[in-house]
């Protein structure tokens, strides 16, 4: 027989093997275990995370709102409004302006921390001005200040694209509090 028993966060696995039984169900070993328990936790995370975005937006007509240009986002220009709750930020939309792209960035906070992410990422065609050639959403989410989720579209974001996306997103976090500071 499997035993599986949860103690706190330790999940401890007992298989046929360590009673000496040759056959059953496949072993299941703590390693599996261990990475199903964090992919579960990771998940509730992520599910709350998206439950706090949806009560921000619910509440951002309620909210003061600032919108104001800000600068060292981009060459060609950031525009940024800020939703507060007294004086707490709760999310900024920025649309940033490069040569060849526009980003349109909503950032989310809960007690101060960046917690979501969604930027809808499109480069043009030949330049600023031109039609829109391509259009990408990434949603970044963040557990104690570290990525835990990138999302590429619909799809789980690479190592080096959730690197490069996360270390991005967060020096625009920086920059925009910063602004209003």
């Amino acid at each position: 027989m499997n035993l599986l028993q949860k103690h706190g966060s330790i999940i401890l696995a007992v298989t046929f093997a360590s009673f000496g039984l040759a056959s059953g169900p496949p072993l299941l070993t703590a390693t599996a275990v261990a990475a199903s328990s964090k992919t579960a936790s990771a998940d509730r995370q992520v599910a709350v995370i998206r439950q706090q975005v949806v009560a921000i937006n619910s509440a951002v007509s309620k909210m003061s709102r600032t919108t104001i240009d800000v600068d060292n986002v981009s060459l060609e220009g950031t525009s940024a409004t800020y939703y507060r709750t007294g004086k707490a930020i709760r999310k900024i939309s920025a649309t940033v302006f490069g040569e060849t792209y526009q980003d349109k960035i909503d950032l989310y906070y809960l007690n101060g921390r960046l917690i979501f992410v969604l930027d809808k990422h499109s480069t043009y065609e030949a330049g600023l001005g031109s039609p829109v050639d391509q259009v990408t959403d990434y949603r970044l989410y963040f557990l104690n200040g570290k990525p835990a989720l990138v999302l590429d579209g619909t799809k789980q974001a690479t190592a080096e694209v959730s690197a490069e996306l996360a270390t991005s997103m967060t020096d625009v976090s920086v920059t925009l509090l910063e602004a209003v500071a």
